[in-house]
């Protein structure tokens, strides 16, 4: 699953405006914009910012090639 459709997913989970996400991430609201059209990708410490205002968390596994 890719950064866009985590964020959406997050955001429609607590209810969030991209106003509001913006504010309680602590970025901008251009910057969720961004991340929103893909024209931009969180770092890995702003997706997980945005899953715990969310009251989510993030989850990485390993992908072992073979």
């Amino acid at each position: 699953m890719d950064a866009l459709l985590i964020i959406r997913e997050a955001m429609e989970h607590a209810g969030f405006s991209q106003a509001e996400l913006a504010r309680r991430v602590g970025v901008s609201e251009a910057v969720v914009s961004q991340w929103l059209s893909g024209k931009r990708n969180p770092s890995i410490r702003n997706l997980q910012r945005v899953m715990s205002v969310c009251d989510m968390t993030l989850q990485m596994e390993p992908k072992i090639a073979g």
